[in-house]
């Protein structure tokens, strides 16, 4: 009798070190941060700073989320009111559906622009968080950038980065 509670206490054990160490369902990794020179993307001023940004399915099916084609940037957010995205132009902007094989990764390039390095706490840093507008949570006849600051406000469906991003100040 000792034997078999003492097998089932390490089952149990062991099943819960299992499940303790699952992974998210999709996670934000931020690559590369370097500070660039405004002339670099046709700015006369200012303090840009570029970044990679990587989003990895750790799911066993596929992710798919709306985002605009040119402006993938709006399903993004910040907790730095100071750090924004620098826009490209963009000449015919379209919603489209992204997707993230199962194991695989989807990496943008984008630009930062710190807009008031006064307030900026350089020693806290900041985190950026992706809002997921989920594929069946879209049709056509709706307003996209409602949805995204419906879900803002409501800190709901956003995957925020794993750590905290500190900009180099040369």
């Amino acid at each position: 009798m000792n034997k078999i509670l003492l097998t089932l206490s390490v089952l149990i054990l062991l099943s819960g070190c299992v499940s303790g160490s699952k992974k998210k369902s999709l996670q934000v990794k931020v690559g590369l941060v370097t500070k660039i020179f405004p002339s670099t993307i046709n700015e006369k001023v200012g303090e840009f700073y570029s970044i990679k940004l990587n989003i990895i399915n750790n799911t066993d099916s596929t992710v798919r989320f709306w985002r605009l084609s040119c402006w993938w940037e709006d399903n993004w957010v910040f907790t730095s009111k100071n750090i924004v995205f620098h826009y490209p132009k963009c000449y015919k902007n379209s919603l489209d559906i992204e997707e993230i094989l199962s194991g695989k990764s989807l990496t943008y390039s984008g630009i930062l622009q710190v807009i008031n390095n006064k307030n900026l706490n350089i020693e806290k840093g900041f985190k950026l968080g992706l809002i997921l507008v989920k594929d069946n949570e879209y049709r056509m006849d709706m307003d996209f950038d409602k949805i995204l600051l419906d879900k803002k406000s409501k800190n709901k469906d956003i995957i925020w980065c794993d750590n905290p991003i500190f900009l180099d100040k040369m």
